[in-house]
């Protein structure tokens, strides 16, 4: 190789080298530009990470106004104090409604109807965020609470039969839930809504466990309150309506009559109908001592509740029977009165027939019924009608345009009644009997005759017998009234 190839060699390797240098150097500077970018970057989504969590954050308190209000956090901590402490009877001066627990009470009773309002809004936030994922899970659970608790145990797992759900659900609505979601149309949630969703059910949850916590304290408190009342309706029932009608004054001041519809106009839960909701029911009307009669009986059942509840309300005011017994007194009547209108009503005996009577009927005899019967009985005209010849044409007439068939009228007889034989033997008079006894015994001359001469007529045929009983009766009068004699009605002198 010459001199010239050499030189050409090495200038060759130099410029590869510089070369090399300027692309490695790139190279660096290409790399240290992407780590910043990629710093930028994570620092950046950090930055929206931190953004989304606290608009989520936001959003989910914006929701539950009642969860993140200093009002509620304040009720808890009393309420939390105040169970702490010995429940013990203690007697109460004055009005009842400056106790400081009453007050309390009071308070409490208020936030747990404002609870159950905003548990509905959030379980509508979370069934309708949540139903992108699993959509056939709100039909299948209808409870806010168990709802929330499954949402939370499933999260956005694709296998659902893997979540533990025993202590949430029974076997058969767990087993429902893992068929429906193995073929279910749900798609997985982005991470930021899933954690929205999660929150809202820890949040619901938290308020369900609350209003237990509110509820189980106004029930233990109610029977210092109003312990007659308790003993009727019942803590919970008792608490609502002092709560309803603004203290145990007001209450007082309820007829019996306006106590029963107290309650009635109470707002039905957001999203659920109220056609099948009764009208002019209220309190009592739900109280388990009223739901536990037969719907048919619950309106009586509610006005007497109404009765013997506005008279234990006015003991409970003045601080009369603190023990409850009064209440229980009228609560055993109410018991009294439920199994007298609930029993059923008596079987009515069947009574057996009486013993027909075998012997000789007494029947009603004389001239008069048998007149009467002749007047009603079957004329020889009639039974000739229904009448048959064999083997002679009937005759027939329209009557009314119906024909008719004479039977064998025309035929027969032409009686129109049937004459009656009477065998009746008619017996004579004594007075006759004589007659015919002195006539029998009689001589009569060969020469006697029937006939008489007379002037007026000349000859007359007469009948001696009758000459003979007229002469007897004569004698028989004048023997009578002229056998004594005749007497003089002139007094003698």
């Amino acid at each position: 190789m010459s001199l010239q190839d050499d030189l050409l060699a090495d200038l060759i390797d130099s410029e590869s080298e510089h070369e090399f240098e300027e692309s490695s150097s790139k190279l660096l500077n290409s790399n240290y530009d992407d780590l910043n970018s990629l710093d930028d970057l994570q620092s950046s989504e950090d930055l929206t990470q931190e953004t989304t969590s606290s608009s989520i954050n936001s959003q989910v308190k914006t929701l539950a106004k009642v969860w993140s209000s200093a009002e509620y956090g304040n009720i808890i901590s009393k309420i939390d104090e105040y169970s702490k402490q010995p429940l013990r009877e203690k007697k109460i001066y004055g009005s009842i409604e400056e106790e400081p627990e009453y007050i309390l009470v009071v308070k409490s009773n208020e936030l747990s109807i404002k609870i159950d309002g905003e548990i509905i809004y959030i379980f509508k936030f979370i069934a309708e965020r949540y139903s992108k994922r699993f959509p056939e899970l709100e039909s299948l659970i209808s409870n806010p609470v168990s709802y929330a608790q499954t949402v939370k145990a499933i999260g956005d797992s694709i296998d659902i039969s893997k979540a533990e759900l025993d202590h949430i659900l029974q076997p058969a609505t767990k087993m429902v839930i893992a068929v429906t979601g193995s073929s279910t149309t749900g798609k997985p949630l982005p991470k930021q809504e899933l954690g929205q969703v999660i929150e809202a059910c820890d949040i619901l949850i938290e308020l369900y466990e609350a209003k237990a916590k509110i509820v189980a304290y106004v029930e233990s408190r109610m029977s210092i309150i109003a312990p007659n009342l308790s003993a009727i309706v019942g803590t919970s029932t008792a608490a609502k309506l002092i709560i309803e009608a603004e203290g145990l004054t007001s209450l007082a001041k309820i007829p019996s009559c306006n106590l029963q519809v107290l309650g009635k106009n109470k707002q039905t839960a957001l999203g659920l109908s109220s056609i099948a909701s009764k009208k002019h029911v209220g309190f009592i009307y739900d109280s388990d001592y009223v739901q536990k009669v037969p719907s048919d009986f619950r309106s009586k059942m509610v006005r007497m509740v109404s009765a013997k509840s506005a008279l234990a309300i006015r003991l409970d005011l003045l601080r009369e029977s603190t023990d409850g017994s009064t209440g229980q007194k009228l609560k055993d009547d109410l018991d009294i009165r439920v199994e007298k209108l609930l029993e059923p009503s008596a079987i009515r005996a069947i009574k057996p027939l009486p013993v027909p009577f075998e012997g000789p009927k007494p029947r009603r005899a004389g001239k008069r019924l048998r007149r009467q019967k002749e007047s009603t009985a079957i004329t020889e005209l009639r039974k000739s009608k229904n009448r048959v010849m064999f083997g002679v044409e009937q005759q027939e007439v329209v009557v009314m345009d119906e024909m008719e068939s004479l039977g064998m009228l025309g035929q027969a007889s032409g009686k129109v009644r049937a004459i009656s034989a009477n065998d009746r033997k008619v017996g004579l008079s004594k007075k006759y009997q004589k007659l015919l006894h002195l006539n029998s015994k009689a001589a009569t001359s060969g020469l006697a005759t029937s006939l008489s001469f007379t002037p007026v007529q000349g000859i007359e045929l007469s009948n001696p017998k009758a000459l003979l009983e007229r002469q007897n009766k004569l004698n028989e009068a004048n023997s009578r009234y002229f056998s004594g004699g005749f007497a003089s009605a002139i007094p003698k002198k």
